[in-house]
């Protein structure tokens, strides 16, 4: 049977499996390397004294010699180095070990500042080539950029950060593509503690790219990789997994045992091995540092306003301004911000008849994802149902093009508006009692907290409004960072208290934002992380979150900081028990928010 038909046969009952292939076979034959702390220990050492300066007194970590190690035998490297392993300095001697005469090193807008202050320091200690061209992703994305790698000929691309690079649609991942097909000499560096949050399929095109067709320990078949992403990933509904079957290939004999329980857990694990074995492929293996990590709840009672809106999302599918709500996975979103005491209210508001035409849709997209047997799950997905065709129903395909009639007469504008400040006041409270970092994801949050408290909200590129950067920031006095623009690449190591406004459900953002202040520098025996609890929605975020690292951990093998942690914060169903403190949905099944 074809790949093709497995997945098109794939559903409720279906008995699908990886079947054995001429691409497993390939894969088990692709050679494996394994360091061990000794050599690696060893290789450091070298390698310090071949690139450091005559001043310098720095000295290489292991899994830095080793990564600049494959990437000169190898030409190519794919590291997946834990949060703190100092990724940094190996984008920068990269080109220096290479011969490389045009590097390009590719990060985040938002560590550019940041990447120019280390070059300089590092520049003291290390043999940093002249000439490399640092841009940013975001650049590379642009319009105006379309042929800038093809005028610039980099003969070395370095990708900081590289799971900006895991959507294949965006545009500059499709240049990237196409520049390293027209100029396959080039050799290509990719460097990330966070290369994949849930799937095979966030950086398969990634090895491809690096690592050459022969060494690759994924299919190359997109529809057998389907497969194998069906039967590993996270986030697969249960109707489309299917079972690991013949890739239990590349299990151990101890894998083999585990197995026959656990499958999936067991083939994850070794696939983990078969990847972080191949040449080229470097994943850091020690522990963590010697600091020990904690993460508990701080619960919150809603006063009555904040309960009373709270209720009218749960029962009436609305927001306190009359918003309607179309679905669960935005109700959801919504939850979170009115447990902090605001929402984002529509100003102006709408005219009333485009209200009428967006409640009565929304009506119908909460039925149809209530009652659909097609596992749609958001709004987006009924539209796309209905332009199919798939509904036919008069009465509802007439509220589909009234909306879609008068949706584009008004473009909402949104503004936050506070119902009550206990939030704030519980964070500035906590403030006045630790020195430490009040991590946020909501703007509007950040600098209310900052007007209120008169402490500085570090936002975009990492900078206060007055432009002081954040890692300049005295450690003896509180702070307020904003997670999107500081969970990456910030080295926080001064703060060891931590309190997170609102958890994020995803486990790379856990993973960075941990990685900020718990990471190699640190000098406290305790890095302690506290977070807000006030509804049923921040504890599903949480233990999402804590799947995501599961799902990492076993394919990947890097050690995730969430699981490493000391964990007090109360299960789903705990939550559910303590209804004067988190909420249970009334209308709004917790079992369909765990699975979307």
């Amino acid at each position: 049977m074809s790949f093709a038909t497995i997945l098109q046969s794939s559903g409720p009952g279906w008995k699908a499996q990886v079947p054995d292939s001429k691409e497993l076979e390939r894969i088990l034959k692709v050679p494996r390397r394994e360091w061990t702390e000794e050599k690696a220990s060893e290789l450091a050492k070298k390698l310090t004294e071949l690139l450091k300066t005559p001043q310098g007194n720095q000295e290489l970590r292991p899994t830095q010699a080793v990564a600049l190690h494959d990437l000169a035998v190898f030409n190519g490297l794919v590291c997946l180095g834990r949060v703190g392993m100092g990724k940094t300095l190996v984008s920068l001697l990269a080109p220096y070990v290479v011969s490389s005469l045009r590097p390009l090193l590719l990060i985040p807008a938002n560590l550019r500042t940041k990447t120019e202050r280390d070059k300089k320091l590092y520049r003291k200690h290390w043999e940093i080539a002249a000439g490399v061209d640092i841009q940013h992703y975001e650049m590379l994305s642009r319009a105006s950029h379309n042929h800038y790698l093809s005028v610039t000929k980099p003969d070395l691309i370095i990708c900081d950060e590289a799971h900006h690079l895991k959507n294949t649609k965006a545009a500059v991942v499709r240049r990237m593509k196409r520049y390293l097909q027209e100029n396959p000499e080039t050799k290509l560096c990719l460097l990330s503690g966070t290369l994949t949050n849930r799937s095979l399929k966030d950086y398969w095109h990634l090895l491809k790219w690096t690592l050459g067709r022969d060494n690759v320990p994924v299919p190359f078949d997109f529809e057998e990789l389907e497969l194998w992403s069906r039967a590993l990933d996270e986030k697969v509904k249960p109707e489309q997994r299917v079972k690991p079957g013949a890739l239990v290939k590349l299990c151990s004999s101890e894998e083999l045992e585990v197995a026959k329980k656990d499958p999936v857990s067991a083939c994850r694990k070794a696939y983990r091995r078969r990847l972080v074995e191949t040449p080229g492929v470097v994943a850091t293996k020690e522990t963590f540092l010697g600091s020990s990590l904690s993460i508990d709840a701080i619960p919150l009672e809603m006063p009555k306003p904040v309960y009373d809106a709270f209720y009218r999302l749960r029962t009436e599918w609305e927001l306190p301004d009359g918003q309607p709500i179309s679905d669960g996975i935005s109700a959801a979103r919504h939850a979170q911000e009115i447990a902090l005491g605001f929402f984002y209210r529509w100003n102006p508001r709408p005219p009333e008849e485009w209200l009428i035409a967006r409640r009565a849709w929304c009506k119908v997209v909460r039925n149809i994802l209530a009652n659909n047997k097609r596992n749609l799950d958001t709004e987006a997905e009924v539209v796309s149902a209905f332009v199919e065709g798939i509904y036919t129903r008069p009465e509802i395909v007439r509220v589909f093009h009234d909306w879609f009639k008068i949706k584009p007469t008004f473009e909402p504008k949104t503004q936050a508006v506070w119902i009550d400040d206990f939030a704030l006041k519980e964070a500035a409270r906590w403030m006045q009692k630790h020195p430490g970092i009040v991590w946020v994801q909501h703007q509007a949050f950040g600098r209310k907290l900052s007007k209120l408290t008169k402490i500085p909200y570090y936002g975009e590129g990492g900078f206060d409004e007055s432009k002081h950067f954040i890692e300049n920031h005295s450690p003896e006095v509180p702070m307020i960072a904003s997670i999107k623009a500081n969970r990456e690449g910030k080295n926080l190591q001064n703060w060891n208290t931590n309190l997170v406004v609102h958890p994020p459900s995803s486990g790379k953002e856990w993973e960075q934002m941990l990685g900020r202040t718990h990471r190699d520098g640190q000098l406290e025996d305790e890095v302690h992380f506290q977070m807000f609890m006030s509804c049923i929605e921040h504890v599903l975020s949480f233990w999402r979150a804590s799947n995501d690292a599961i799902y990492v951990q076993d394919s990947v093998g890097q050690i995730q900081k969430l699981l490493y942690a000391d964990v007090s914060v109360p299960t789903i169903s705990e939550a559910q028990a303590k209804g004067g403190v988190v909420w249970t949905p009334s209308r709004m099944k917790v079992e369909e928010l765990s699975n979307k």
